[in-house]
């Protein structure tokens, strides 16, 4: 059987999209307030390895991906699929960062 494949609205609706983007503009600190109040794991080493998404592509400006230049350049497929991968039971975490403390 092939599986199917990956249907971005299905799994990441505009709307859900649009409202984390009013949050993201209208309260920025809520998400620094969410991640600071994460329950860490105890242990990161587990026995069968780690698997942890590196997410920080975009903010520095590397948006290529194959032969297509911006494949990483839409915000909205690219939360989507980091939010996909995130939920599966296999992902142990995320490696990212923003440029916010640049002054220009």
């Amino acid at each position: 059987m092939v599986p199917s494949p990956f249907v971005l609205e299905e799994f990441f609706t505009t709307a859900l999209y649009g409202s984390i983007t009013e949050v993201r503009v209208r309260t920025p600190e809520v998400f620094a307030e969410r991640a600071a109040s994460r329950r860490r794991p105890t242990n990161w080493v587990q026995s069968t390895g780690n698997v942890v998404i590196l997410a920080g592509h975009p903010a520095r400006y590397v948006t290529k991906s194959a032969h297509n230049d911006l494949a990483m350049g839409n915000r909205y497929s690219y939360l989507g699929r980091l939010i996909r991968v995130l939920s599966s039971p296999w992902c142990d975490g995320i490696l990212g960062y923003s440029l916010s403390w640049r002054t220009s």
